[in-house]
């Protein structure tokens, strides 16, 4: 603090306290209320944004096979899916990383904890890409956060073995069954199908009704159009299944055959479907 004596006016000298500097600059009055419009700006500011309180991370790994050639430019996308939706699977967090030449490759995802249910369905899924072209992908995904879920999760990838073009592993003209939608394994009576005809037209079992639609194949890319069901209505859980059929459906947009099953995969090249050839 400084004693500074000013003058008023054209009495007698007041001695006055005040903040050391004050007296010195005569535009202190208003930088102070600038500083504290900002400070309060920054209160505001601060307010609106997430609460740190409210987000964890799921702290895991990555891996594939030992010998697996890292090519440059290739980068490892993690997601936080949550399956359990009835329209489908929702993306609630993901986290791109940059490979080193081996495995294992760890990761730490956060995501909000308001979007987690109790009761939910969650699970991670993994793909290393240069550019768009995919290299590998988890074609099991893995359980995370409530019932089932494991606390230290490590998600493999494998190698896509792409059998497109090849007028044999063609899906073109054969039966394919359903045997998971989002990797939930489609079981008990229900039965869903898919046709992919010579004509240009798919056809099949939603798990109540039965639909067609148009469609285009090329290598790795399959595009359908409108689908046209029938209206039957059936129990609670056979009408789960098929919205979550039809939901998974429209967001195809490409296909592959690994091994013995086709997959069908959205824009993102996540498989949404796996489909085993029919007896």
């Amino acid at each position: 603090m400084r004693l500074s004596a000013r003058r008023p006016g054209h009495g007698d000298r007041r001695c006055h306290l005040m903040p050391e500097g004050e007296a010195w600059w005569p535009g202190w009055a208003a930088w102070r209320g600038v500083h504290r419009l900002l400070a309060a700006a920054s209160v505001v500011l601060l307010s609106a944004l997430p609460g740190l309180a409210g987000t964890s991370e799921i702290a895991g790994t990555v891996n594939w096979t030992d010998g697996t050639r890292v090519p440059p430019g290739a980068l490892v996308t993690v997601k936080l899916l949550d399956v359990g939706q009835p329209e489908g699977a929702v993306e609630l967090a993901s986290i791109v990383l940059k490979p080193g030449d081996e495995a294992p490759l760890g990761f730490r995802l956060l995501y909000d904890e308001a979007l987690i249910a109790p009761r939910g369905s969650y699970r991670l899924t993994a793909r290393m890409a240069v550019g768009k072209l995919a290299l590998m992908e988890s074609l099991r995904s893995t359980p995370v956060l409530t019932v089932g879920g494991t606390a230290d999760p490590e998600i493999l990838l494998e190698r896509i073995r792409i059998a497109a073009g090849a007028p044999e592993r063609s899906p073109v003209g054969r039966e394919w069954v359903v045997a998971s939608i989002l990797d939930e394994p489609v079981t008990g009576a229900v039965r869903v199908t898919m046709m992919l005809g010579d004509n240009g037209t798919a056809q099949g079992s939603s798990g109540c009704n039965t639909f067609t639609a148009s469609y285009e194949l090329s290598p790795e890319v399959l595009d359908l159009g409108s689908i046209k069901l029938t209206k039957r209505g059936c129990s609670t859980p056979i009408m789960r299944i098929e919205r979550g059929f039809l939901k998974a459906l429209r967001d195809v947009r490409g296909w592959r055959i690994n091994d013995q099953q086709l997959l069908l995969l959205d824009a993102a090249g996540t498989v949404m479907m796996r489909l085993d050839e029919g007896r």
